[in-house]
């Protein structure tokens, strides 16, 4: 079985846009991805990795400001973890005041969801793709990063899908 894991940027403060990102791997893959990336966060002293806040040196990246010569390196090693332990990346966008203009003349989000539901539905459409062009057929294990207002409605769209399990 796979795993899809997804995850978002774009759903706080005055975002131009919204994104959903995401990859499918094995759950062996998973698990050594997470002890892989586990690794390279405590080789630099790290507890998490967001990217908005390594790409502004901000938080636990303050003091590598200026560093580039270690934030390459640091960036270089997560990519290829991502590479090694990942089968294939998934990722929608919307531009949010694009969105709002086509909403407000079609009723877009009657049938197609809010900006984060119709980007994770485009990132279902592509997994779907995935499978077919690969010929496979088990189910595919989805996860969602917390904290978006928005995921109670994408659960509810996953349990109608006969391709996809919802996890926690």
């Amino acid at each position: 079985m796979f795993v899809a894991y997804f995850d978002e940027s774009g759903t706080h403060g005055e975002s131009k846009a919204l994104v959903v990102s995401g990859y499918v791997a094995s759950a062996d893959q998973w698990s050594k991805f997470d002890a892989e990336w586990k690794c390279a966060m405590a080789a630099d002293g790290l507890t998490y990795f967001h990217m908005k806040d390594f790409a502004h040196s901000k938080k636990e990246f303050e003091c590598w400001k200026g560093d580039e010569i270690r934030r390459k390196s640091f960036i270089e090693r997560l990519i290829a973890i991502i590479r090694k332990n990942t089968r294939k990346s998934f990722s929608s966008a919307v531009v949010l005041d694009a969105y709002r203009e086509i909403n407000s003349a079609y009723l877009f989000e009657e049938y197609f969801g809010k900006p984060y539901v119709f980007c994770a539905r485009m990132c279902f459409a592509g997994v779907d793709n995935w499978q077919q062009e690969h010929g496979y057929q088990d189910p595919v294990s989805v996860i969602f990063e917390d904290g978006v207002s928005d995921k109670g409605r994408l659960i509810s769209l996953v349990k109608f899908i006969p391709c996809f399990v919802f996890n926690a």
